[in-house]
């Protein structure tokens, strides 16, 4: 069981390495003072540094967002996060404590500075379902007797995060195990010879892996990498499963402002739900150095200037 300390001791961690990182790039600036007459070509390397940087901000406050609530509540990294309540700290705190230790951590005579902090306002709640046990098919296990067609989240005005594992499909006999996007968005059909629909047309074998952020993402299995899909989400959806008797597996998947799906209260350990979560964080970088200042905002799971 993962405690509160070794949570601390990880979230730690993380930050010492999102340091380094930012220090590594303040040494590179060092080496880029140059005369008045190649500024221009000193800006674009600044600004080559910041993407850099922003795209690093951004790999760290993933991990840091999967590991700040569920790693204490599950012993696993999961896309949301609880503002409050238990023994967890507001995210925003966690946030803007990690934000100062990097600073600390790479200050530099250069004047260089990264700092990175949690916009509340602009961040997303919602819920989040998961299914953590491979040998169970996909039904809806809140219900007697369980139902193998319905709806994973209703009402739903953003798909953050959607990772499935299919570890057995269906036989050529059956039916296939269907995930759609209701309200004018796409679908994956899971069948025996693997997985089509949403743009891709996968002969793979099974077990395999569908990874998702904002509706786009790969279909793989142990040795091949498929292709890209894209299930279209519209501004307002509801997902399904159809067939879910037909596959087995595990899945975690987030939406914006969905409506209870009543998989919380059940009795089977293996199904959880997460209500009034934050699903897609907001943050805003700031990069300082002696000759610019630049500030952006982005959303973790799409839309980079919410």
């Amino acid at each position: 069981m993962v405690t509160t300390r070794s949570r601390g001791q990880m979230i730690l961690i993380m930050s010492v390495l999102f340091a380094v990182t930012v220090l590594t790039t303040v040494v590179l600036l060092n080496t880029l003072h140059a005369p008045a007459n190649v500024n221009t070509e000193r800006q674009a390397s600044n600004l080559g540094d910041i993407e850099r940087v922003e795209g690093q901000a951004a790999d760290d406050m993933e991990r840091l967002f999967q590991v700040h609530t569920s790693m204490n509540r599950t012993g696993e990294a999961l896309p949301y996060a609880a503002e409050s309540g238990g023994p967890d700290d507001p995210f925003g705190d966690v946030v803007n404590n990690t934000s100062e230790l990097n600073a600390a951590l790479s200050a530099s005579e250069s004047g260089a500075a990264v700092s990175v902090s949690y916009v509340e306002g602009r961040s997303q709640e919602g819920m989040l379902v998961r299914q953590n046990n491979s040998t169970q098919n996909f039904t809806h296990r809140g219900y007697s007797p369980s139902e193998q067609n319905w709806t994973v989240l209703e009402s739903a005005d953003g798909l953050p995060r959607l990772s499935m594992y299919v570890t057995d499909g269906p036989d050529a006999s059956d039916p296939p195990f269907e995930v759609l996007v209701e309200g004018g968005g796409g679908k994956l059909t899971f069948d025996d010879d693997g997985v089509e629909g949403a743009g891709v047309d996968c002969d793979l074998a099974y077990p395999i892996r569908v990874d998702a952020t904002g509706g786009v993402g790969t279909v793989s299995n142990a040795t091949d990498i498929c292709g890209e899909f894209d299930l279209g989400v519209p501004d307002t959806f509801n997902l399904t499963f159809e067939n879910g008797s037909q596959a087995e597996g595990t899945y975690t998947i987030s939406g914006v402002e969905a409506i209870d799906t009543d998989i919380e209260g059940n009795t089977f350990d293996w199904q959880q739900q997460y209500d009034g979560v934050v699903v897609n964080p907001a943050f805003r970088v700031q990069y300082t150095d002696p000759s610019i200042t630049h500030r952006s905002t982005f959303r973790l799971y799409g839309e980079s200037s919410p």
